[in-house]
């Protein structure tokens, strides 16, 4: 009896991407779009993880001391971004437009912080998501 662990239509080689503080990546395995990508600015880290699909985690210009997670999903952090903590396992999430200091755990939905989002906590299951101040994450 085979043991399968998750499905996808997405091909993905497995590999692992970390950028720290605006360096250069650093991988192992496949670092190209089919694989792990990362990307930081200064002050930020970002760290991507491969195994059954794409998986990229970056932060953006203006984007400072945000920590970014992604396992076979999307984590970024843009636009004046700031002290955000952003977990994806095979879902998006982003934090954008002055988020500061929100601590997002997503694992196979989409979840936004952005605008006057500060100090929320969200946690999200399958589109489902429970937060610390709903008016400002989706």
């Amino acid at each position: 009896m085979a043991l399968s662990i998750g499905t996808s239509t997405a091909s993905a080689a497995p590999g692992i991407s970390f950028s720290g503080n605006g360096s250069d990546p650093v991988g192992i395995g496949d670092n190209t779009a089919t694989g792990a990508q990362a990307s930081s600015t200064k002050g930020n880290n970002a760290l991507a993880i491969s195994m059954f699909q794409p998986s990229v985690a970056s932060s953006g210009d203006n984007a400072n001391g945000n920590n970014l997670l992604a396992v076979d999903g999307s984590a970024g952090a843009g636009l004046n971004a700031k002290g955000n903590n952003v977990v994806a396992v095979g879902g998006v999430s982003e934090v954008t437009d002055d988020a500061e200091g929100n601590t997002i755990v997503n694992v196979g939905g989409k979840v936004t912080a952005s605008g006057n989002a500060t100090n929320a906590v969200s946690v999200s299951a399958c589109n489902t998501s429970f937060t610390g101040q709903a008016d400002h994450v989706t």
